[in-house]
Protein backbone atom coordinates (compact mmCIF):
# COMPACT_ATOMS: atom_id res chain seq x y z
CA UNK A 1 0.00 0.00 0.00
CA UNK A 2 2.95 2.37 0.62
CA UNK A 3 3.88 2.07 -3.04
CA UNK A 4 0.38 3.02 -4.20
CA UNK A 5 0.19 5.99 -1.82
CA UNK A 6 3.56 7.26 -3.02
CA UNK A 7 2.38 7.00 -6.61
CA UNK A 8 -0.77 9.00 -5.89
CA UNK A 9 1.20 11.76 -4.15
CA UNK A 10 3.64 12.01 -7.03
CA UNK A 11 0.85 12.18 -9.55
CA UNK A 12 -0.81 14.96 -7.62
CA UNK A 13 2.36 17.01 -7.72
CA UNK A 14 2.55 16.81 -11.52
CA UNK A 15 -1.13 17.22 -12.27
CA UNK A 16 -1.12 17.61 -16.06
CA UNK A 17 2.15 17.71 -17.96
CA UNK A 18 2.11 17.68 -21.75
CA UNK A 19 4.39 15.11 -23.38
CA UNK A 20 5.19 14.06 -26.91
CA UNK A 21 4.14 10.64 -28.24
CA UNK A 22 5.89 10.14 -31.60
CA UNK A 23 4.21 7.68 -33.93
CA UNK A 24 4.30 6.43 -37.49
CA UNK A 25 1.60 4.91 -39.66
CA UNK A 26 1.72 2.32 -42.41
CA UNK A 27 -0.92 2.55 -45.14
CA UNK A 28 -2.57 -0.86 -45.62
CA UNK A 29 -4.94 0.00 -48.48
CA UNK A 30 -4.60 -2.64 -51.17
CA UNK A 31 -3.04 -5.34 -48.98
CA UNK A 32 -4.46 -8.71 -50.03
CA UNK A 33 -5.44 -11.65 -47.87
CA UNK A 34 -4.98 -14.41 -50.42
CA UNK A 35 -3.81 -18.01 -50.28
CA UNK A 36 -0.03 -18.16 -50.68
CA UNK A 37 0.37 -14.39 -51.13
CA UNK A 38 2.89 -12.72 -48.80
CA UNK A 39 2.25 -9.00 -48.35
CA UNK A 40 4.53 -6.34 -46.87
CA UNK A 41 4.16 -2.61 -46.30
CA UNK A 42 6.31 -0.05 -44.49
CA UNK A 43 6.27 3.57 -43.33
CA UNK A 44 8.86 4.87 -45.80
CA UNK A 45 6.21 6.84 -47.71
CA UNK A 46 4.60 8.29 -44.58
CA UNK A 47 5.32 11.55 -42.78
CA UNK A 48 7.14 11.03 -40.51
CA UNK A 49 8.71 7.95 -42.07
CA UNK A 50 10.70 6.78 -39.04
CA UNK A 51 10.19 6.31 -35.32
CA UNK A 52 12.87 6.68 -32.65
CA UNK A 53 14.21 3.89 -30.47
CA UNK A 54 12.33 3.71 -27.16
CA UNK A 55 11.70 1.33 -24.27
CA UNK A 56 7.93 1.13 -24.76
CA UNK A 57 5.77 0.91 -27.87
CA UNK A 58 2.11 0.41 -28.62
CA UNK A 59 0.78 -0.81 -31.96
CA UNK A 60 -2.67 -1.18 -33.52
CA UNK A 61 -3.80 -2.52 -36.88
CA UNK A 62 -7.17 -1.23 -38.09
CA UNK A 63 -8.99 -1.10 -41.38
CA UNK A 64 -11.80 -2.27 -43.61
CA UNK A 65 -11.60 -5.30 -45.89
CA UNK A 66 -13.95 -6.70 -48.52
CA UNK A 67 -14.15 -9.95 -50.42
CA UNK A 68 -12.68 -9.95 -53.92
CA UNK A 69 -13.70 -13.46 -54.99
CA UNK A 70 -15.14 -16.78 -53.88
CA UNK A 71 -17.19 -17.26 -50.73
CA UNK A 72 -15.42 -14.30 -49.12
CA UNK A 73 -16.92 -12.03 -51.74
CA UNK A 74 -20.36 -13.47 -50.96
CA UNK A 75 -19.96 -13.06 -47.20
CA UNK A 76 -18.21 -9.67 -47.26
CA UNK A 77 -19.37 -7.74 -50.35
CA UNK A 78 -18.99 -4.44 -48.48
CA UNK A 79 -16.06 -3.05 -46.46
CA UNK A 80 -15.99 -4.75 -43.05
CA UNK A 81 -13.64 -4.19 -40.08
CA UNK A 82 -10.69 -6.58 -40.23
CA UNK A 83 -11.29 -7.48 -36.57
CA UNK A 84 -14.81 -8.65 -37.41
CA UNK A 85 -13.55 -10.85 -40.24
CA UNK A 86 -10.83 -12.45 -38.10
CA UNK A 87 -13.33 -13.16 -35.33
CA UNK A 88 -15.49 -14.99 -37.88
CA UNK A 89 -12.60 -17.40 -38.38
CA UNK A 90 -12.01 -17.98 -34.66
CA UNK A 91 -13.04 -16.28 -31.41
CA UNK A 92 -10.14 -14.18 -30.14
CA UNK A 93 -8.37 -14.15 -33.51
CA UNK A 94 -8.38 -10.34 -33.59
CA UNK A 95 -6.27 -10.04 -30.41
CA UNK A 96 -3.07 -9.90 -32.44
CA UNK A 97 -4.14 -6.66 -34.11
CA UNK A 98 -3.02 -4.58 -31.13
CA UNK A 99 -0.55 -4.78 -28.30
CA UNK A 100 2.32 -3.33 -26.31
CA UNK A 101 6.01 -4.08 -26.69
CA UNK A 102 8.71 -3.72 -24.07
CA UNK A 103 12.22 -2.94 -25.33
CA UNK A 104 14.59 -2.98 -22.33
CA UNK A 105 17.71 -2.15 -24.35
CA UNK A 106 16.01 0.76 -26.10
CA UNK A 107 17.63 -0.20 -29.39
CA UNK A 108 16.48 -1.15 -32.88
CA UNK A 109 15.60 -3.32 -34.81
CA UNK A 110 12.62 -4.66 -32.87
CA UNK A 111 9.66 -6.95 -33.48
CA UNK A 112 6.69 -5.43 -31.65
CA UNK A 113 4.30 -8.28 -32.30
CA UNK A 114 4.10 -11.49 -34.29
CA UNK A 115 0.84 -13.44 -34.24
CA UNK A 116 0.39 -16.78 -36.01
CA UNK A 117 -3.04 -18.34 -36.42
CA UNK A 118 -4.22 -21.55 -38.06
CA UNK A 119 -7.14 -23.94 -37.94
CA UNK A 120 -10.37 -24.88 -39.65
CA UNK A 121 -13.64 -22.98 -39.70
CA UNK A 122 -17.00 -22.98 -41.41
CA UNK A 123 -17.69 -20.10 -43.80
CA UNK A 124 -21.27 -20.54 -44.92
CA UNK A 125 -21.51 -24.11 -46.20
CA UNK A 126 -17.78 -24.34 -46.86
CA UNK A 127 -15.24 -25.94 -44.52
CA UNK A 128 -12.10 -23.81 -44.69
CA UNK A 129 -8.52 -24.43 -43.63
CA UNK A 130 -6.90 -21.10 -42.77
CA UNK A 131 -3.66 -19.69 -41.46
CA UNK A 132 -1.61 -16.49 -41.39
CA UNK A 133 1.22 -14.73 -39.59
CA UNK A 134 0.89 -11.02 -38.87
CA UNK A 135 4.09 -9.23 -37.86
CA UNK A 136 4.64 -5.59 -36.88
CA UNK A 137 8.12 -4.24 -36.21
CA UNK A 138 10.75 -1.55 -36.66
CA UNK A 139 13.91 -1.90 -38.72
CA UNK A 140 17.31 -0.69 -37.60
CA UNK A 141 16.87 2.57 -39.53
CA UNK A 142 13.58 3.39 -37.75
CA UNK A 143 11.30 2.40 -40.65
CA UNK A 144 8.22 0.56 -39.35
CA UNK A 145 6.88 -2.45 -41.22
CA UNK A 146 3.81 -4.67 -41.47
CA UNK A 147 4.11 -8.22 -42.85
CA UNK A 148 1.30 -10.64 -43.66
CA UNK A 149 2.83 -14.02 -44.45
CA UNK A 150 2.11 -17.77 -44.52
CA UNK A 151 -1.47 -17.12 -45.66
CA UNK A 152 -3.52 -20.28 -46.11
CA UNK A 153 -7.10 -20.18 -47.40
CA UNK A 154 -8.06 -23.61 -48.68
CA UNK A 155 -9.70 -24.71 -50.92
CA UNK A 156 -8.34 -21.48 -52.38
CA UNK A 157 -10.53 -21.25 -55.49
CA UNK A 158 -13.73 -21.66 -53.51
CA UNK A 159 -12.67 -19.51 -50.53
CA UNK A 160 -11.36 -16.67 -52.71
CA UNK A 161 -9.54 -13.64 -51.37
CA UNK A 162 -9.98 -10.29 -49.62
CA UNK A 163 -8.21 -6.95 -49.66
CA UNK A 164 -7.99 -3.83 -47.49
CA UNK A 165 -10.07 -0.98 -48.89
CA UNK A 166 -8.56 1.27 -46.22
CA UNK A 167 -6.57 0.86 -43.06
CA UNK A 168 -3.34 1.45 -41.22
CA UNK A 169 -0.88 0.00 -38.78
CA UNK A 170 0.03 2.66 -36.21
CA UNK A 171 3.11 2.37 -34.01
CA UNK A 172 3.61 4.73 -31.08
CA UNK A 173 6.68 5.15 -28.88
CA UNK A 174 5.73 6.35 -25.44
CA UNK A 175 7.08 7.22 -22.05
CA UNK A 176 5.88 4.59 -19.56
CA UNK A 177 4.42 7.26 -17.28
CA UNK A 178 2.07 8.38 -20.07
CA UNK A 179 0.39 4.99 -19.77
CA UNK A 180 -2.75 5.83 -21.75
CA UNK A 181 -0.62 7.49 -24.45
CA UNK A 182 -2.78 10.62 -24.63
CA UNK A 183 0.14 13.07 -24.52
CA UNK A 184 -0.39 14.17 -20.89
CA UNK A 185 0.69 12.95 -17.45
CA UNK A 186 -2.44 12.85 -15.24
CA UNK A 187 -4.30 10.69 -12.73
CA UNK A 188 -5.79 8.90 -15.72
CA UNK A 189 -2.38 7.37 -16.38
CA UNK A 190 -2.27 6.04 -12.83
CA UNK A 191 -5.79 4.59 -13.18
CA UNK A 192 -4.89 2.99 -16.52
CA UNK A 193 -1.71 1.49 -15.07
CA UNK A 194 -3.46 0.07 -12.01
CA UNK A 195 -6.25 -1.43 -14.14
CA UNK A 196 -3.70 -3.09 -16.43
CA UNK A 197 -1.67 -4.33 -13.47
CA UNK A 198 -4.68 -5.79 -11.67
CA UNK A 199 -5.78 -7.41 -14.93
CA UNK A 200 -2.41 -9.07 -15.37
CA UNK A 201 -1.66 -7.23 -18.61
CA UNK A 202 1.91 -7.48 -19.88
CA UNK A 203 1.69 -3.76 -20.69
CA UNK A 204 2.14 -3.01 -16.96
CA UNK A 205 5.52 -4.79 -16.85
CA UNK A 206 7.28 -1.43 -16.89
CA UNK A 207 10.72 -2.69 -15.87
CA UNK A 208 10.61 -5.24 -18.71
CA UNK A 209 11.62 -8.20 -16.52
CA UNK A 210 8.73 -10.47 -17.52
CA UNK A 211 6.99 -10.29 -14.12
CA UNK A 212 4.34 -8.06 -12.54
CA UNK A 213 5.57 -6.91 -9.12
CA UNK A 214 5.70 -3.80 -6.95
CA UNK A 215 8.93 -2.98 -8.76
CA UNK A 216 6.70 -2.06 -11.71
CA UNK A 217 4.89 0.44 -9.46
CA UNK A 218 8.28 1.88 -8.51
CA UNK A 219 9.24 2.08 -12.20
CA UNK A 220 5.99 3.90 -13.00
CA UNK A 221 6.54 6.44 -10.22
CA UNK A 222 10.18 6.99 -11.19
CA UNK A 223 9.29 7.69 -14.82
CA UNK A 224 6.45 9.98 -13.80
CA UNK A 225 8.67 12.01 -11.46
CA UNK A 226 11.33 12.28 -14.15
CA UNK A 227 8.80 13.40 -16.74
CA UNK A 228 8.74 12.54 -20.42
Amino acid sequence: MMHVFFAVCSLGALASVSVAAPSVTINLAGVQIKNGANQSRDSSASVPATIDAARHYRYEVTGLVKGDSGVLRTLYPNPTPIATVLESFATGASAGLAGDACNPAGTLPLVLGSDTQSGTTQLGLLSVTYGLTLTVGIRGDGIAYFDLTDVVLSPSILVGSMSFTSGEARLTAYCAADFNVDGFLTFEDFDAFVSAFEGGSASSDLNCDGFLTFEDFDAFVAEFEQGC
